[in-house]
C-alpha cells in the first residue's frame, strides 16, 4: 500500500497497523518519493485529501499507473475536498478509516470494491464522505495512546525531545532547562485551573500545579547542592516557549487535557527517563535519584489523570477530533524544538516537566 499522508500523528497509526497486519507500506510526500513508490505498483493508494498536496498531478499519476485510490477527509473539510472525491474509488472520514484500516490493508480497495461484501464507495459519485463509525471513548483513548507511543518509541536517546540550553551539555545546564520546563508547566496548569468549571478537571489541575511547583523547588535545591546559586536566575527571561504558547491558546477542556496532561506528560516521561540515564553516566546519582524516585512518578501520575479525564470527555466525534488534533500539534511542536536544538546546540537528554 502507498500512503500519501502529511499528518505525523496519523502516519504513526497507519505504520503500526500495517506492521501488525503484516502488510508492506510505502510512505511518500514529495513528487520524487511518489514517483518511486508508483514504480513499485502498490495495490492501492491512501490519499489524505486535507494534506495540501498538488492533487491534480498526483491523481493524474495515480490514474496513469492504474492505482485505485482511497481518499480520506474530515466532516469539517468535506466541502473543501469535494472536487477530488470523484477521483477516488472511495472517500471516508478519518473516523471510518481508523475503524476499517486493518481490513483495508489486508484486502485492498480493488478487492473490496469488487466484493459483494464491500462497503459502499462514495468517492466515484462525488458524494459526501460516509458517516463515521461510532468510536467509544475507550477505543479513542487507546488509539490516541498507541499513536503517541509509536512516535515517542522511535526516539533514540540522542534524539530526545528537548529545548535549547546555554553553555556546555552538563547536568547543571540541563537542570536550568528543567527549571523553565517546570515553571511553564506550573503556570499553564494554573491558568487552566481558574477557567474550568468541571470539578474533576479543576482538582486534577490543582494536583499538577502543586507537583510542578514542588519539582521546581527540588531542582533549585539540587542546583544549590551542585554549587549553583539560582536566587537571581529567571527561567522565563527569554519568554515562554512555543509549546507553552500553543497550549495557552487551547479553548476547550478536552483539548487541554489531551495536549497537556495526556500528551505533554507522556513526552516528559520519555525525556526524564533519558535524563536519568545521562545523570547516571555522568556519575550524578543524586540527581538521577531525584528524577527516578520523585519527578518521573509524578509525571506518570499526571499522564494517567489525563487518561481518566479523556475517557469521560472524549465521548463524541467532535471531541475526539479536537483532542487528536491538540495531541498531534503538541507532538509536532516538541519535534520542532528537538530538531532546532540538535541543529543549533547538539542538545540531548534534557529533562521534561
Amino acid at each position: 500500500m502507498l500512503a500519501l499522508v502529511r499528518d505525523l500523528f496519523f502516519v504513526a497509526r497507519i505504520r503500526e497497523t500495517a506492521r501488525l497486519a503484516g502488510v508492506p507500506l510505502r510512505l511518500a510526500r514529495s513528487p520524487d518519493e511518489i514517483a518511486a513508490a508508483l514504480a513499485e505498483r502498490p495495490r492501492f493508494a491512501l490519499v489524505d485529501l486535507t494534506g495540501g498536496f498538488e492533487y491534480e498531478p498526483l491523481f493524474s499519476a495515480l490514474v496513469a499507473a492504474g492505482i485505485p485510490v482511497l481518499g480520506f477527509t474530515t466532516h469539517a473539510l468535506a466541502r473543501q475536498t469535494q472536487p477530488w472525491h470523484a477521483r477516488c474509488e472511495r472517500v471516508v472520514t478519518k473516523e471510518t478509516l481508523t475503524a476499517d484500516l486493518p481490513a483495508l490493508l489486508r484486502q485492498g480497495v480493488e478487492e473490496r470494491r469488487g466484493s459483494p461484501a464491500a462497503l459502499p464507495s462514495v468517492g466515484g459519485s462525488g458524494g459526501r464522505p460516509e458517516p463515521p463509525s461510532p468510536m467509544t471513548a475507550e477505543e479513542f483513548v487507546r488509539q490516541l495512546d498507541a499513536a503517541n507511543q509509536a512516535l515517542l518509541s522511535r526516539l533514540a536517546p540522542e534524539d530526545t525531545l528537548k529545548p535549547e540550553v546555554q553553555g556546555d551539555l552538563t547536568v547543571v545546564n540541563l537542570l536550568k532547562v528543567a527549571l523553565k520546563n517546570e515553571i511553564e508547566a506550573t503556570e499553564i496548569a494554573a491558568r487552566w485551573l481558574v477557567t474550568v468549571d468541571d470539578v474533576d478537571v479543576k482538582l486534577a489541575l490543582a494536583r499538577q500545579v502543586g507537583d510542578e511547583a514542588k519539582h521546581y523547588r527540588m531542582i533549585a535545591e539540587r542546583l544549590r547542592g551542585l554549587g549553583v546559586d539560582v536566587r537571581g536566575f529567571d527561567p522565563l527571561a527569554k519568554g515562554y516557549g512555543p509549546l507553552f504558547q500553543y497550549l495557552d491558546t487551547l479553548p476547550t477542556t478536552v483539548e487541554r487535557v489531551a495536549a497537556g496532561q495526556f500528551t505533554r506528560e507522556a513526552i516528559a516521561v520519555v525525556k526524564n527517563r533519558q535524563f536519568i540515564e545521562f545523570c547516571e553516566a555522568a556519575g550524578d546519582r543524586e540527581t538521577a535519584a531525584l528524577y527516578r524516585d520523585v519527578i518521573e512518578p509524578d509525571e506518570r501520575y499526571h499522564h494517567e489523570l489525563g487518561r481518566t479525564l479523556l475517557l469521560r470527555l472524549a465521548s463524541t466525534p467532535a471531541a475526539q477530533e479536537a483532542a487528536a488534533r491538540a495531541a498531534r500539534r503538541t507532538l509536532e511542536l516538541a519535534d520542532e524544538l528537538q530538531q532546532k536544538a540538535l541543529a543549533t546546540a547538539g542538545i540531548h537528554h534534557a529533562p521534561g516537566c
